[in-house]
């Protein structure tokens, strides 16, 4: 019964897979930090883990989450029961696949990896067009270009572009970060209208500006020009969400862990462009702006999601989370903080800092198993299929 249940909808088997991978691969990652466990020869330990939790961990949860979203948008099915099964088999293999050395396996890790993605593309793109949802297919033009990032990974692996690997995480992480960022404008006002009864206010001249100035960031970033240009954009970036999140920000969010885990993420995205804009006048490791977009900005918010998304998409009442909801979020909230300000603090600590935060973010996510892996994996409390 529990096979057929989890591959109803997309968000049962990616969110599940996502949670136990973010545990897995963050313990790979601490003992490759401590020289207990070895990637692959042809990765540095750090660029299998940039690769791995934006490849791996952030796009199951994009996976997850757009599977079920895209239903809900078009009215249309996306990929439910054996093709769902499919999806999931390949990203799971290429996770198998790229932490074991062998140059063989990593080439069909790689190639597993553009199976999952043009399969995922796909089938969230064909309802989309059917229904002439042309709107969402800016939602959806981040994977694509998530897509084309990997392909800019493997073509560095093969030597073709042999400097590419980095700059392909970078877009990737960026990616995920544009795509967070479109889809917080979506729901965030929303869910704090339906959760507080405040009405969120929305200014049009930010939303404008926004995206098209984080897109220019982007590209000063992966070229390569002078940091200058970068940093100013990025110090506007921070002003600009700033202002749109002070916009929806009303008190009554702190008596609800579902919404302020998700306004504490994008304050951690505002705080990584306010940190890369003051990087060319302060000396601040080019790791810590990323890692509060990473830890901070796409980790809470991801893990708000997909608590939230569970509840909503099991029949369960969102208004009355479990208890448990305010410690996971403020555990993974310290992670962030450790990782990022104390480094910048107490420089001489950065690797205890670093093991700190990894093991603050596996017992994050090993609440999240503990609470959600039976609604995951059980039928809808309310009997309604999905």
């Amino acid at each position: 019964m529990c096979p057929i249940i989890v591959f109803q909808t997309g968000f049962r088997p990616f969110f599940l897979a996502a949670a136990m991978f973010a545990v897995m691969a963050m313990g790979l990652w601490g003992m490759a930090l401590h020289a207990l466990w070895q990637p692959p020869s042809s990765l540095s330990p750090s660029g299998w883990h940039a690769h791995e939790m934006v490849f791996g961990y952030a796009l199951a949860v994009i996976a997850g989450f757009l599977l079920t979203a895209v239903r809900n948008w078009t009215h249309q099915a996306t990929a439910e029961g054996p093709l769902l099964l499919v999806i999931v088999a390949c990203w799971l293999l290429a996770r198998i696949m790229y932490a074991l050395d062998d140059s063989r396996l990593l080439a069909a890790a790689m190639f597993m990896d553009t199976c999952f993605l043009l399969l995922l593309v796909s089938v969230l793109t064909r309802p989309v067009v059917q229904s002439r949802q042309w709107h969402n297919l800016a939602v959806l033009a981040n994977l694509y270009v998530i897509f084309l990032a990997h392909v800019l990974y493997v073509l560095g692996w093969l030597q073709w572009l042999p400097d590419a690997g980095r700059s392909a995480i970078h877009l990737g992480l960026y990616m995920v970060l544009s795509l967070i960022l479109v889809l917080a404008r979506r729901v965030l006002p929303m869910f704090t209208a339906r959760g507080t009864g405040h009405a969120p206010l929305n200014r049009p001249w930010v939303d404008r500006l926004a995206q098209p100035l984080f897109l220019l960031f982007v590209m000063c970033e992966l070229s390569g020009v002078a940091a200058w240009p970068a940093a100013a954009l990025a110090a506007v970036l921070a002003l600009l969400h700033m202002v749109r999140l002070y916009g929806w920000y009303t008190h009554d969010i702190w008596q609800h862990p579902l919404l302020w885990v998700l306004y504490l993420a994008c304050m951690w995205i505002i705080m990584g462009f306010a940190m890369r804009g003051m990087a060319v006048m302060v000396d601040i490791p080019a790791s810590l702006p990323l890692h509060a977009f990473a830890v901070g900005g796409i980790g809470m918010m991801t893990l708000g999601m997909m608590a939230r998304v569970t509840l909503g998409h099991t029949g369960r009442d969102i208004m009355h989370p479990p208890a448990q909801l305010a410690l996971m979020f403020a555990i993974i909230f310290v992670a962030a903080w450790v990782r990022v300000i104390f480094p910048v603090l107490f420089a001489s600590y950065t690797a205890w800092w670093m093991t700190i935060s990894q093991l603050l973010w596996i017992g994050s996510f090993t609440v999240f198993l503990f609470v959600y892996l039976p609604m995951l994996m059980q039928p809808r409390a309310d009997g309604r299929p999905g």
